[in-house]
């Protein structure tokens, strides 16, 4: 005979991880007197923006029953494409000619980068018939390896007050990555 399941016990399996955040946020909120501040809120906020956007993407890979590693690797590579581009531009050394990037064509070079790399995940993926897991880890490793190849393992610094506005400013009296999340 098969026993009746507890209601309660079903919602609490459901909420289990709702019911832990309220949890954490009501016991902050009682030890830190700051932790409900709206400063504390909108550097919650700004934290967990680039989480948000590249979230975005993964739940329609996730939805569709895919799985994507790379994700990571990619952002990793275009990142330091832009900064790269921003601060030393690209020197054409035969015409003796360099190259200089604003802020705006940096990070559409770093959109149009992430976009290859993931354009040839999902070749792989549709057209070679690679197993997404697969696939997906190969270009993890293939995206580590050309960011430290870009980079020569160092980080690029010195963007300027235009960049560092994307990452850290405010507009509006909230954080600009927040803005952009929204946006997306």
């Amino acid at each position: 005979m098969k026993d009746k399941e507890n209601p309660w016990r079903t919602v609490l399996s459901r909420f289990q991880p709702l019911i832990a955040l309220a949890l954490m946020v009501l016991v902050l909120s009682v030890l830190e007197e700051k932790f409900l501040s709206a400063e504390n809120w909108l550097t919650i906020l700004r934290q967990i923006s680039v989480n948000t956007c590249l979230s975005l993407g993964m739940t329609l890979v996730i939805v569709s029953g895919g799985i994507d590693l790379s994700v990571g690797s990619i952002l990793a590579f275009s990142g330091a494409v832009t900064a790269s581009l921003l601060k030393n531009g690209i020197p054409i050394e035969s015409l003796n000619v360099l190259v200089e990037f604003t802020v705006f064509g940096a990070v559409a070079a770093g959109i149009l980068v992430g976009a290859g790399l993931g354009a040839a995940n999902g070749l792989m993926i549709t057209r070679f018939r690679v197993p997404p897991f697969v696939a997906t880890l190969a270009m993890l490793s293939i995206g580590r390896g050309m960011t430290r190849l870009w980079t020569g393992g160092h980080p690029i610094t010195g963007l300027g007050e235009n960049f560092v506005f994307l990452g850290a400013g405010n507009l509006l009296a909230v954080p600009v990555p927040v803005w952009i999340s929204l946006s997306l």
